[in-house]
């Protein structure tokens, strides 16, 4: 073999040794090229799927605010439509007060009473003041409490803060029942409002048996109480509409911090150029 063919041999080997490892670079380069492709594909499938759940959690919160304004709008449906039955009961009752006053003599024992409280009241302010100057603690417990129930806007808020103020205000008769026996002549103005109470519950209990059978007071009692209760329900709606759009909107939070990640976690990564 000459110098020559074997030159060309050589050349021949090495060339073929070349095209193996340029073939080999080139298909791990694809392979890599691939891989960083499907990595970023799973990466916008996140950031995708984080989209549509804020989307889908931004429509379930529209949805809960539209119940809850036509819960609001039917409370204040009920309430109107309540005291409206309240009024003409009323109106009814004090008729009929009016036309069997003489049989039952009961708005001269309201007027009695009147008389007898504002006297009765009269003695017991200064008595009543100096405890509610005195226990400072319970007049400031009692004033959060009122603060609360007038801030109050839910029927499960109204209903602590008046329990509330319920065992504040008995811890406060407790004390001003202890005072009054101590003052004789508050004592005697206690004991004959309380017997001139109890003189309007007999008139009323009379007044009561006598149109008892009246049947347009009677339909206008279960109206105002067919109102009340349309009335608790539509609170109580109201109530539960406040706490889905609470829940909704806690839901929209966790689905903006969810994206927010995806979003952050997929320009960080080093595949993506």
């Amino acid at each position: 073999m000459s110098n020559k063919q074997l030159s060309l041999g050589v050349w021949l080997c090495v060339l073929s040794m070349l095209c193996v490892c340029t073939q080999t670079t080139v298909a791990c380069a694809d392979q890599k090229s691939r891989a960083n492709s499907r990595d970023e594909k799973r990466e916008n499938e996140a950031v995708k799927e984080a989209r549509q759940d804020l989307d889908k959690a931004k429509d379930r919160l529209k949805d809960e605010e539209k119940q809850l304004r036509a819960a609001r709008a039917d409370f204040q449906k009920a309430e109107q439509e309540r005291k409206q039955a309240a009024s003409a009961l009323q109106k009814l009752r004090e008729q009929m007060e009016e036309k069997y006053e003489q049989e039952t003599g009961l708005q001269a024992a309201r007027q009695n009473l009147k008389q007898l409280t504002i006297e009765r009241d009269r003695v017991l302010g200064p008595i009543v003041q100096a405890i509610r100057q005195r226990e400072t603690g319970l007049s400031a417990g009692l004033k959060q409490a009122e603060e609360k129930l007038s801030r109050a806007t839910t029927l499960d808020e109204r209903k602590g803060a008046a329990k509330q103020i319920a065992e504040y205000q008995a811890q406060f008769r407790q004390l001003e029942a202890t005072a009054i026996e101590a003052d004789p002549r508050a004592k005697e103005l206690s004991r004959k409002v309380a017997l001139q109470e109890q003189q309007v519950q007999s008139a009323n209990q009379k007044l009561d048996r006598i149109i008892e059978r009246d049947n347009q007071l009677k339909a206008a009692e279960q109206k105002f109480a067919a109102s009340r209760k349309a009335e608790d329900v539509a609170e109580q709606a109201v109530s539960k509409a406040s706490r889905d759009v609470a829940q909704a909107q806690a839901s929209v939070d966790r689905a903006e911090k969810q994206l927010a990640q995806k979003v952050a976690q997929d320009r960080k990564d080093k595949n993506r150029k």
